[in-house]
């Protein structure tokens, strides 16, 4: 006999042979059989439209160390504690010329949204398609089974387009390390102009 399943809000609900579990589905994600990339490949070219209507190539950011933050989700605890984290991370870099550029899977109104309400200065792109996800292998799937969304990671991207380090969310780990992503970013090496939001 199949036990039932049950989704309220933001719970996910089944039954075992002793009663009802619920699991929170902010914190719980099951991985996509797709693995990561790993450090030493050359990061996915890739186009998105960011939070302030530009457009975002990789491919036009050779030369330039980049660091890419997928984030899960918009208005949630972590993510917001998260973004705190890479607002510090976008202030200690900026002089060294290493774009900070965030990618979420829900709709532009929303990340508009949230960009605006967080005050958010570098730029959030756009992959409703999941298309990017995918590419880098961090597409997980939230335990309601009914959204794909990006598991929490970091891709530091040298100038050469190489991927240098890579921070996976594992579920006894709450935050990356961003004193040593700062380290590496800048022992890259940026280089050039570097078009952040706002321009600050």
């Amino acid at each position: 006999m199949v036990e039932p399943v049950l989704c309220v809000l933001n719970h996910w609900i089944n039954r075992n042979g002793k009663g009802w579990i619920i699991h929170t589905m902010s914190e719980n994600f099951e991985q996509d059989p797709e693995q990561p990339l790993h450090v030493g490949e050359e990061a996915p070219d890739f186009h998105l439209q960011a939070s302030d209507c530009s457009e975002f190539d990789l491919s036009d950011m050779a030369g330039k160390v980049i660091v890419l933050v997928f984030l899960s989700e918009t208005f949630s605890d972590y993510t917001e504690d998260q973004v705190h984290i890479f607002k510090k991370l976008h202030q200690a870099l900026k002089r060294d010329n290493v774009g900070v550029v965030g990618i979420v899977t829900e709709p532009m109104a929303t990340i508009d949204t949230f960009v605006d309400e967080e005050n958010i200065p570098f730029r959030i792109l756009c992959d409703f398609n999941r298309e990017v996800v995918e590419k880098f292998g961090v597409l997980a799937e939230k335990m309601d089974g009914l959204r794909m969304v990006a598991r929490p990671s970091v891709f530091v991207v040298d100038r050469n387009g190489t991927i240098i380090y890579r921070w996976i969310r594992e579920e006894d780990e709450s935050q990356p390390d961003i004193d040593k992503i700062t380290e590496i970013a800048r022992n890259a090496g940026g280089s050039g102009d570097w078009k952040q939001r706002n321009n600050d």
